[in-house]
């Protein structure tokens, strides 16, 4: 049978759990917000910067180099045909600007995910502040 210490006992039980949410909300906010807000600067920073051609220079030198370490005396890529280079050119310049792309992609999609738990917790925050 329910008594009234049972009733009074499972809202302090509640009480505890929203100020503990509401602890939380106010430690993690701050934290979500500035994440949020250095996700825009970078992706800001990519669309701006035209990032696309020295990325594509940076590729392309770091796979040259990889060829001439790999294969000193060029036997390989003179095996594989005399426009393997050019060709490993072209699928970069093809494959650079998704790269990018998928990059702001995924920085928007972050950005989107933690606006929806900043909101989240704001409005926990704030319904567990007015019920005190």
């Amino acid at each position: 049978m329910p008594t009234d210490n049972d009733n009074e006992t499972g809202r302090e039980q509640e009480n505890a759990k929203g100020g503990l949410l509401r602890g939380i909300g106010l430690l993690v906010l701050p934290l979500l917000a500035l994440q949020r807000n250095m996700l825009g600067i970078a992706r800001a920073g990519i669309n701006e910067a035209g990032l696309l051609k020295p990325v594509q220079t940076l590729a392309q030198s770091e796979l040259h180099a990889w060829l001439m370490i790999l294969d000193r005396d060029g036997r390989l890529r003179n095996s594989l045909g005399t426009d393997i280079e050019k060709e490993l050119k072209d699928t970069l310049d093809a494959a650079v600007p998704k790269v990018i792309s998928g990059a702001v992609m995924l920085i928007d999609a972050q950005q989107e995910v933690l606006t929806s738990i900043i909101e989240v917790l704001d409005k926990a925050r704030t319904s567990n502040a007015s019920q005190d």
